[in-house]
């Protein structure tokens, strides 16, 4: 059996059909690469929002929460300071108390110019209100 030559036509014919055939295989190729990027970067995008979303979701209750435990800290802080003040308070006006029970007692023990030591007292009593008074005056003014 004899061979037939292939002419040179037949196979420039083939060559350039066998060169449009993988041609179009490697823009198909290009094509479907594109549009899985694409696809990639959508769902990337995707994701991004809604794990930017997220973040913002998580950092308003993180400050909503700090917020709500500072205050309940402030406000022990300020009830217990409160109560600080007010003993301290009660003890002041008890020993001031004493020591006042104690002059007039001495006073009365003198017997000597009580009269004029009350009346001394009265007006000092006044004037220190008066002055006391004008310094809340100015400084509320200011």
């Amino acid at each position: 059996m004899a061979k037939k030559k292939v002419s040179k036509s037949s196979s420039s014919l083939l060559n350039e059909k066998f060169r449009e055939t993988a041609s179009e295989i490697f823009e198909d190729v290009d094509q479907a690469g594109d549009e899985m990027i694409r696809e990639l970067r959508e769902g990337l995008e995707s994701i991004s929002k809604s794990m930017s979303n997220a973040a913002k979701v998580a950092q308003e209750a993180s400050s909503s929460v700090s917020n709500k435990v500072r205050k309940i800290e402030s406000k022990d802080v300020l009830l217990k300071l409160m109560d600080e003040i007010e003993e301290v308070s009660s003890g002041l006006m008890e020993g001031v108390g004493k020591q006042f029970n104690e002059l007039r007692e001495r006073i009365e023990e003198s017997g000597t110019g009580s009269k004029e030591l009350k009346q001394s007292a009265r007006k000092k009593v006044v004037r220190r209100k008066s002055a006391t008074a004008r310094k809340k005056a100015a400084r509320k003014k200011s």
